[in-house]
């Protein structure tokens, strides 16, 4: 039990010097958070012994209160002791808080989830800390691109096969123009866009805009050209899709046959009746459509056949390989051979020599389009381009 003279002024400034401290220790621990490298552990540092002196000042001040013995002046050695262990404490505590927010359970998670899967195990690293920091980054700049205008589109040319090459249009692709980290391929942010649903405003965007340079080409004389543009598998069952696109082409007076709309066979095919309902739509409305990758899913031949398509888009992976896989080239014929079945247009993409240019045009595709004929460019640059290999 404590005894002797009780001093309010002495536990007043006890008090204090308690408050000093906490305060002291809630600003270090911030900067300690916030700090990177070196400048964390001189933080560490600092704080520590700002820390222990306030603590160690606190409960000599206490011992003064209470008019107990004091160390200081006789016993050095123990004063010093407490004091080390007071700034040993305060510099662990300072690390404590210096550490990941996520407490361990949401690390060894996240380390599972990039692990080897079931009945396997991961070790957690920092990098992991730094990509889901990067992923949120990106996402925070993705947010902010639209209004900021910094996406762009390059257009790459489509010619009609044959011996004269004759520009019939272009397909729009979407580039970002990132502030900091430059020209942005889509499979770097189409995938992020997806999931968070910013892929319907951005998608519109992208439609808007191509509109806009079909209507410019337009009225430039050029009648017989189309714009392609992609449709996501999320955009094309947007309840948004038929207004959206009814919008941008009275928005720019576009004839409706200027547009080619491209969606995937895989997106067709995965509800065929909603499918099928949106294209009729889109169909009678005047625009082309396009079913883009062919071959590489699950057609139902059945569906195929219903559906108010224009134009088959045969995808390049079979054109890749087509002088080397004699499978490619028996499948390419057999899409063209149905294709020309139903009445639709073929296009081959992926066109990168002129002996796949040969195969492809003598076996009866309508059009071509890859880096042969030229790389997406932005509009300006696109024309000078088509205008030399016409």
């Amino acid at each position: 039990m404590l005894t002797g003279s009780y001093d309010y002024s002495l536990v007043f400034i006890s008090l204090l010097v308690a408050i000093l401290a906490s305060y002291t220790a809630l600003d270090l621990a911030g900067r300690v958070a916030s700090s990177q490298g070196r400048g964390a552990l001189l933080w560490i540092g600092g704080g520590a012994l700002a820390m222990g002196i306030g603590i160690w000042s606190m409960h000599f001040i206490g011992m003064l209160a209470f008019s107990l013995p004091i160390p200081l002046g006789y016993d050095l050695p123990l004063t010093l002791l407490s004091l080390v262990i007071a700034v040993l404490v305060s510099g662990f505590a300072l690390w404590l808080v210096s550490q990941p927010e996520q407490p361990l359970w949401q690390l060894a998670g996240g380390a599972l989830a990039m692990g080897a899967g079931k009945n396997g195990y991961s070790f957690f690293e920092q990098s992991m800390n730094t990509n889901a920091r990067n992923h949120l980054q990106l996402l925070h700049d993705l947010r902010q691109a639209l209004d900021a205008q910094e996406f762009v589109l390059h257009y790459q040319p489509k010619f009609a096969a044959g011996a004269a090459r004759r520009a019939i249009g272009a397909e729009a692709l979407l580039r970002w123009q990132h502030p900091r980290r430059g020209l942005l391929m889509p499979d770097e942010f189409i995938a992020l866009a997806e999931k968070t649903g910013l892929i319907i405003p951005i998608g519109n965007w992208v439609l808007d805009e191509a509109c806009r340079q079909m209507s410019r080409w337009y009225a430039e004389g050029r009648h017989d050209w189309r714009v392609a543009v992609n449709l996501s598998a999320l955009q094309f069952c947007h309840v948004g899709l038929i207004d959206s696109v009814r919008a941008a082409l009275e928005r720019h007076a576009l004839p409706a046959n200027c547009l080619t709309l491209e969606i995937t066979e895989t997106t067709a095919m995965q509800d065929a009746d909603t499918s099928l309902s949106i294209l009729r739509q889109l169909a009678e409305m005047g625009v082309d459509l396009s079913i883009d990758d062919f071959g590489t899913g699950y057609s139902s031949l059945l569906y195929l056949k219903r559906l108010p398509a224009n134009e088959l888009k045969i995808d390049r992976g079979f054109v890749r390989d087509l002088e080397r896989d004699s499978d490619d080239a028996a499948i390419i014929s057999a899409i063209v051979a149905l294709g020309q079945a139903l009445d639709l247009r073929i296009v081959a993409e992926g066109v990168e020599t002129e002996s796949q240019q040969a195969f492809l045009t003598g076996l009866g595709c309508d059009s071509l389009q890859g880096f042969l004929f030229g790389k997406p460019l932005p509009a300006e640059q696109f024309m000078s381009r088509a205008a030399a290999l016409a």
